[in-house]
């Protein structure tokens, strides 16, 4: 997790040396290439000039270009000069040049390869390819420098929401005869955030939850690579007449604008306030039971559910998923260590980062209140505030005191947060509460996937295309259900 640079690393995928922050941008129109696979958002003031073998689109004052190209060649070194091309003889002249790059940028749809060109009049090109079943597709963004910074944030937004149709498989339980999708906004204390309402048909009311993501700038789906955890959760639960709302999170569309100033940053409004406005958002939608809505969090979003629950004493229930029972910053220890010695030696490079995060951990404990809201003070890439705010909770003790009915699941082979650890602590703090139920899944990992399925599971296995099981599904139903 980082705020002040990995959780932003989209920033400098326009420009390496851009320095700009995302924000929320409305009012899209859609471009779906002509192989019918990608699609891409683009601002809906944009001139649509595509063809029928290419997508072109110009900004309002026609000072800046977007390209989206589909060339059928499976190398991307060989299909640019094709791409540019078909384009026109301006662009190809321009990619003759020696390039600043190429630099890999990981998105949601995979890791694309990015490429600046400059010329002697100040025009800039960025090119931004990734293959796909013997097909490079790119982007082709060309502006001034000025430009590019001004459009950063819109073009970033449809970076991270662009999609490949023909990977989008859905889970075999989600029947859409069975359920609609409608797009809706979240809003409270300034800030909106676009989100999904997946309703079940027919004429309700409906039980509904509200989907809480983990740390980092999460997209409505929590999409990891091929994997999209929390769309699989609201197909399949609206498929079994249960409403699910997501919703991008706000330091994926407002960045370093998500507290004001940044230095007061913690959990709180990265994603408290938001996951209770979404809950507020539920009790007046037509068609949901207002005495049933459930907060469900993953991973960080799990760790925070008692606290949010805690905050709304309306609430019918929560559902924690992976969520973690130890100190955040003593988690960065532990996954650190353990990536570093799952293949069984730890090479200097990763003791030395080891030690990094180490130190990072002493200075975190070592933080004072008089340190709250230090300009400048970020450790880990979060502010003395966040880990200050963090350090004042504890999950379990808070879960304790709750009112509500709890349930609890867990990967076992989750290395993130451990089944020894941090599902044993949800068990030993709550052994006297009687409404809390328990469950662990012997395959699963943190993104509740099979992955390869056995053996100590690992970062890369979240490359593996999967969805969540259907006995998940199954179960957080039956249990949402069988509450009176």
């Amino acid at each position: 997790m980082s705020f002040r640079s990995g959780l932003f690393f989209v920033l400098s995928v326009i420009l390496v040396w851009g320095t700009v922050s995302v924000k929320a941008q409305g009012g899209d129109q859609n471009y779906v290439d002509p192989s019918g696979n990608l699609s891409v958002p683009v601002p809906g003031d944009w001139e649509d000039q595509s063809t029928d073998k290419f997508g072109h689109f110009v900004s309002s004052d026609e000072s800046a270009h977007l390209w989206i190209v589909v060339v059928n060649m499976p190398d991307l070194d060989k299909a640019a000069p094709a791409a540019a091309k078909l384009v026109g003889a301006d662009l190809s002249t321009m990619l003759t040049v020696k390039p600043i790059g190429p630099r890999e940028v990981p998105l949601p749809t995979g890791t694309w390869v990015q490429q600046v060109y400059t010329s002697s009049d100040g025009i800039i090109v960025v090119t931004l390819g990734v293959v796909k079943a013997q097909s490079a597709y790119f982007l082709i963004f060309r502006a001034t420098v000025d430009k590019l910074n001004a459009i950063s944030p819109v073009m970033n937004q449809s970076l991270l929401k662009l999609r490949f149709l023909q990977d989008e498989t859905a889970p075999p339980y989600a029947d859409p005869a069975l359920y609609t999708e409608q797009e809706v906004t979240i809003s409270g204390g300034g800030f909106s955030l676009p989100g999904t309402l997946t309703m079940p048909k027919g004429e309700g009311p409906f039980p509904a939850v509200v989907l809480v993501h983990g740390s980092g700038p999460n997209d409505r789906d929590e999409s990891l690579g091929p994997n999209r955890p929390f769309r699989d959760l609201a197909w399949g639960l609206a498929s079994n007449g249960i409403a699910v709302l997501r919703y991008d999170k706000r330091t994926l569309i407002y960045g370093e604008k998500s507290a004001v100033p940044i230095e007061n940053l913690t959990v709180k409004e990265e994603s408290m306030d938001d996951a209770l406005a979404a809950v507020a958002l539920l009790r007046t939608t037509a068609g949901i039971d207002p005495t049933k809505v459930f907060i469900l969090g993953h991973s960080l979003g799990g760790m925070l559910t008692p606290r949010i629950t805690a905050q709304d004493s309306e609430l019918a229930g929560a559902i924690i998923m992976a969520g973690h029972t130890r100190p955040l910053e003593d988690l960065m220890v532990v996954q650190t260590s353990y990536l570093a010695e799952i293949d069984g030696t730890v090479s200097l490079a990763e003791k030395n980062q080891i030690d990094i995060v180490k130190k990072q951990v002493r200075n975190i404990k070592a933080l004072t209140d008089s340190q709250w809201g230090e300009k400048g003070l970020f450790i880990l890439g979060a502010p003395a505030a966040y880990w200050l705010d963090l350090r004042s909770h504890n999950p379990v003790e808070t879960a304790r005191k709750l009112t509500q009915p709890l349930l609890i699941l867990q990967g076992e082979r989750d290395y993130q947060v451990t089944l020894k650890e941090d599902f044993q602590g949800w068990k030993d703090g709550l052994s006297d509460r009687t409404d809390v139920t328990f469950k662990s899944y012997a395959k699963l990992n943190h993104l509740f996937m099979v992955g390869t399925g056995t053996g100590a599971g690992t970062a890369e296995e979240y490359a593996i295309p999967g969805h969540i099981p259907l006995e998940v599904i199954a179960d957080i139903s039956a249990w949402i259900k069988a509450l009176p």
